[in-house]
């Protein structure tokens, strides 16, 4: 009896986060992401576009939305019972969480490098970096969360959750998962927005098209976890979120290795082609030709430039073909 009485205080004072989602028709969408996220990682290197730069980004970015659905959905169809499967899994989805939201970072700060100094080598360069942060630091923060009580394994239902002190601030899920997520998104939005500002002030001839493809990366990780990280901050305040409401939120943010799939992979061909042609259309004339583009678009000169853009254009895309 007063055990029973002990439980349910305790229960009054706890909110619980479940980490892994019940079995339900939600759970599609993980294993959508692993399997299209796995089908993207194996077309890369079979086609050997790991050679390339942004081939090895999507397959960085790939591996990571990989590693997290998969262990997702793996905890939903085998829940973990103990505490260190619970952590243990827990610290794996955690890691390709966080890994994938600062890959996100890079794509970002890779489009930014471009259209500030106009050449694809600069990003070669810099994918060593790349690679650094978006390893390194996942790693840490998800092994070091094994140490923590970030998640345990519940009293009441035996699932694996992070429990919420009722009035409490949880400074723990705030530091191994908000502010990395939260840091990421919004250094992403930085980056692409900057970049897409700086081609809409010196793209001249380019396709207009392109500058959707360059901005259209942060939406995937607003949209994707948005919904989610309003429901954590409501419980940071101490709002309970239905337990419905919350495990539809978890579905969305689980389904961004399906989107990153979509966009990194299949228009990857298309997003090199709008980098090459930005680097045509930025490239100097060189000083002997003495080719200077005059204001006045009607103006021989500038003519003469815009045929040379359009020629190298049609060669790309004759190329690409």
């Amino acid at each position: 009896m007063l055990g029973q009485l002990a439980l349910f205080l305790q229960q009054a004072q706890y909110s619980e986060r479940i980490m892994f989602l019940p079995p339900s028709p939600l759970m599609i969408v993980p294993i959508l992401s692993s399997l299209t996220t796995l089908i993207v990682i194996v077309f890369n290197i079979k086609s050997k576009s790991y050679k390339d730069t942004f081939g090895k980004m999507v397959i960085g970015i790939s591996a990571s939305g990989f590693l997290f659905s998969f262990s997702k959905w793996i905890g939903s169809v085998f829940p973990p019972t103990i505490q260190a499967s619970c952590k243990i899994l827990q610290a794996i989805a955690q890691f390709g969480l966080v890994s994938e939201v600062i890959w996100g970072a890079a794509f970002g700060h890779a489009f930014l490098t471009i259209s500030q100094t106009y050449t694809l080598e600069t990003i070669s360069n810099k994918i060593k970096y790349y690679f650094f942060f978006s390893v390194l630091i996942p790693f840490g923060l998800a092994f070091g969360s094994i140490f923590t009580d970030l998640v345990e394994i519940s009293e009441t239902s035996g699932e694996c959750v992070n429990r919420i002190k009722l009035g409490q601030f949880d400074y723990l899920f705030l530091i191994f998962m908000t502010l990395p997520i939260t840091g990421s998104i919004l250094l992403s939005c930085f980056f692409y927005f900057k970049a897409a500002r700086n081609i809409r002030n010196f793209v001249i001839d380019s396709n207009p098209s392109y500058l959707f493809v360059l901005v259209i990366y942060p939406a995937i990780s607003i949209i994707c976890w948005l919904p989610i990280t309003t429901v954590n901050v409501l419980n940071y305040f101490g709002v309970t979120v239905s337990p419905t409401v919350a495990t539809s939120c978890q579905a969305i943010d689980q389904s961004q290795g399906l989107i990153d799939s979509i966009v990194y992979g299949l228009s990857k061909s298309a997003l090199r082609i709008a980098v090459q042609s930005m680097c045509i259309c930025f490239k100097r004339v060189p000083s002997e030709s003495n080719i200077q583009v005059s204001s006045d678009l009607n103006s021989p000169s500038r003519r003469h430039t815009r045929s040379q853009i359009e020629n190298s254009e049609w060669e790309l895309e004759h190329k690409a073909v």
